[in-house]
């Protein structure tokens, strides 16, 4: 009971040092010569919250729930009891739905579009690649 008790400390310990108010607005001291002080203390905070998550995980995981992702099995290897090919899709659209998201109000410059869409008659490909009406 106490090293769950000391865990959940340790825990609300890591949630409060990530508010690093006292560096919100200086960009100085630079350290290493090139990271300012408040990136390198979240590098430092990184690192601190991966080898408290190592041992979270370590001394808490519940044993019932321990099962390997990836398996090997007579009709090739799965991942999460899928083919790969599953997993891969389902990143891949939902990747494609955040950068939809995060670039809704980018707008192509004036060289890309008239790359793109000329206002010509013949395609970009050239007139050998034309597709043109039989009459």
């Amino acid at each position: 009971m106490l090293a769950r008790v000391r865990a959940a400390c340790v825990v609300c310990l890591l949630y409060v040092l990530h508010q690093d108010f006292w560096w919100w607005t200086d960009a100085r001291p630079i350290l290493f010569g090139i990271f300012p002080v408040g990136l390198s203390y979240h590098v430092a905070y990184t690192l601190v919250t991966v080898v408290v998550l190592w041992w979270l995980v370590g001394r808490f995981w519940p044993a019932n729930l321990d099962t390997d992702i990836i398996t090997r099995t007579a009709s090739g290897t799965m991942v999460g009891g899928f083919l790969p090919v599953v997993p891969m899709t389902v990143i891949s659209a939902l990747l494609m739905v955040v950068v939809s998201r995060l670039t809704a109000d980018a707008t192509p410059g004036g060289p890309t579009l008239a790359r793109y869409f000329s206002s010509t008659t013949e395609p970009a490909l050239g007139p050998a690649h034309s597709v043109r009406s039989r009459s």
